[in-house]
Protein backbone atom coordinates (compact mmCIF):
# COMPACT_ATOMS: atom_id res chain seq x y z
CA UNK A 1 0.00 0.00 0.00
CA UNK A 2 1.50 3.33 -1.05
CA UNK A 3 0.78 6.79 0.28
CA UNK A 4 1.50 10.21 -1.16
CA UNK A 5 3.60 11.14 1.86
CA UNK A 6 6.32 9.38 3.76
CA UNK A 7 5.28 7.42 6.83
CA UNK A 8 7.60 7.94 9.77
CA UNK A 9 9.50 4.93 11.02
CA UNK A 10 8.57 4.25 14.61
CA UNK A 11 11.81 2.61 15.64
CA UNK A 12 11.60 2.33 19.43
CA UNK A 13 8.69 4.75 19.55
CA UNK A 14 5.06 3.76 19.91
CA UNK A 15 2.12 4.69 17.74
CA UNK A 16 1.05 7.07 20.52
CA UNK A 17 4.18 9.14 19.84
CA UNK A 18 2.84 9.99 16.37
CA UNK A 19 0.82 13.24 16.50
CA UNK A 20 -2.89 12.82 15.76
CA UNK A 21 -2.66 15.25 12.85
CA UNK A 22 -0.20 12.86 11.16
CA UNK A 23 -2.53 9.94 11.82
CA UNK A 24 -5.45 11.93 10.35
CA UNK A 25 -3.40 12.87 7.28
CA UNK A 26 -2.37 9.26 6.74
CA UNK A 27 -5.99 8.11 7.11
CA UNK A 28 -7.02 10.69 4.52
CA UNK A 29 -4.32 9.44 2.19
CA UNK A 30 -5.41 5.82 2.65
CA UNK A 31 -9.10 6.55 2.06
CA UNK A 32 -8.31 8.68 -0.99
CA UNK A 33 -6.29 5.85 -2.54
CA UNK A 34 -8.63 3.00 -1.62
CA UNK A 35 -10.58 1.61 -4.55
CA UNK A 36 -13.43 0.64 -2.21
CA UNK A 37 -14.98 2.17 0.89
CA UNK A 38 -13.11 0.89 3.93
CA UNK A 39 -14.73 -0.05 7.21
CA UNK A 40 -13.35 1.64 10.32
CA UNK A 41 -11.47 -1.52 11.23
CA UNK A 42 -10.00 -1.88 7.72
CA UNK A 43 -8.83 1.75 7.83
CA UNK A 44 -7.24 1.24 11.25
CA UNK A 45 -5.54 -1.96 10.12
CA UNK A 46 -4.23 -0.20 7.01
CA UNK A 47 -2.69 2.50 9.19
CA UNK A 48 -1.15 -0.14 11.45
CA UNK A 49 0.24 -1.92 8.38
CA UNK A 50 1.89 1.28 7.15
CA UNK A 51 3.58 1.70 10.54
CA UNK A 52 4.57 -1.99 10.43
CA UNK A 53 2.36 -2.78 13.41
CA UNK A 54 -0.16 -5.58 13.77
CA UNK A 55 -2.10 -5.52 17.05
CA UNK A 56 -5.28 -3.47 17.15
CA UNK A 57 -5.60 -3.31 20.94
CA UNK A 58 -8.40 -1.32 22.60
CA UNK A 59 -5.88 1.43 23.45
CA UNK A 60 -4.62 1.60 19.85
CA UNK A 61 -8.18 1.56 18.55
CA UNK A 62 -9.11 4.50 20.81
CA UNK A 63 -6.09 6.47 19.58
CA UNK A 64 -6.85 5.75 15.92
CA UNK A 65 -10.51 6.67 16.46
CA UNK A 66 -9.32 10.06 17.76
CA UNK A 67 -7.31 10.46 14.55
CA UNK A 68 -10.37 9.56 12.49
CA UNK A 69 -12.47 12.11 14.39
CA UNK A 70 -9.85 14.75 13.64
CA UNK A 71 -9.96 13.76 9.96
CA UNK A 72 -13.76 14.11 9.86
CA UNK A 73 -13.56 17.47 11.63
CA UNK A 74 -11.07 18.76 9.06
CA UNK A 75 -13.18 17.51 6.15
CA UNK A 76 -16.26 19.23 7.59
CA UNK A 77 -14.30 22.48 7.97
CA UNK A 78 -13.05 22.22 4.39
CA UNK A 79 -16.57 21.61 3.13
CA UNK A 80 -17.84 24.57 5.14
CA UNK A 81 -15.20 26.90 3.71
CA UNK A 82 -15.32 25.57 0.14
CA UNK A 83 -16.11 28.37 -2.24
CA UNK A 84 -15.86 31.08 0.42
CA UNK A 85 -13.27 33.82 0.31
CA UNK A 86 -11.33 34.19 3.57
CA UNK A 87 -11.94 37.47 5.41
CA UNK A 88 -8.30 38.53 5.13
CA UNK A 89 -8.45 38.33 1.33
CA UNK A 90 -11.79 40.15 1.16
CA UNK A 91 -10.69 43.02 3.36
CA UNK A 92 -7.45 43.59 1.43
CA UNK A 93 -9.24 43.91 -1.92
Amino acid sequence: METTGRVRELGLSELFDVPLDEIAHLMSDVTDRASIRLTDEELMRAVLYLYELVRLTPRVQTYLEAGKQLLHQRKEEQAMWAGKTPLAVRSSA
